[in-house]
């Protein structure tokens, strides 16, 4: 085992390491807490579809536009688009499902964004696709342990 002969004495490598270790972990800890801090009242918008098969393409080109509209907003941080399926499986379904969540820092920037933008983007859909899909929405809050 290497030694090293430092101010404090003789050190083997083992001690070293041990010691590294600890200084790395003083330095990333912290940051872990303040992002935990940062994202304490994060919350979720989220916007689920049933969008008829025959306009889903069109529909989802779209909601690609609308959703980077969004994202330009300083209350949305960042947005993710999934389609998803229904359980139990209908055998014949004539929708695509799809849902979008809004992810933002906390209520206030939702209620900022209800109050000041949701009529407007909502009835660019509505207009564009008008009876051809079905929205619900839900404010998802982390589960607080």
């Amino acid at each position: 085992m290497k030694k090293y002969n430092t101010m404090y004495g003789t050190l083997n490598t083992k001690v070293v390491g041990i010691a590294l270790i600890f200084v790395i972990l003083l330095k990333i800890v912290p940051k872990k807490k303040l992002i935990e801090e940062k994202n304490k009242d994060r919350i979720y918008y989220e916007v689920n579809l049933e969008v008829e098969k025959e306009v889903a393409e069109d529909f989802k080109k779209w909601l690609k536009g609308h959703r980077e509209e969004l994202e330009e907003l300083d209350i949305i941080e960042r947005s993710k688009a999934q389609t998803y399926v229904p359980m139990p499986i209908e055998k014949k379904s004539k929708y695509e499902y799809i849902r979008v969540s809004y992810e933002m820092e906390n209520k206030e920037d939702l209620e900022i964004y209800l109050k000041e933008y949701a009529t407007k983007m909502r009835s660019e859909g509505l207009k564009k696709f008008e009876g051809k899909f079905r929205a619900t929405r839900n404010r998802v809050d982390k589960l607080k342990w």
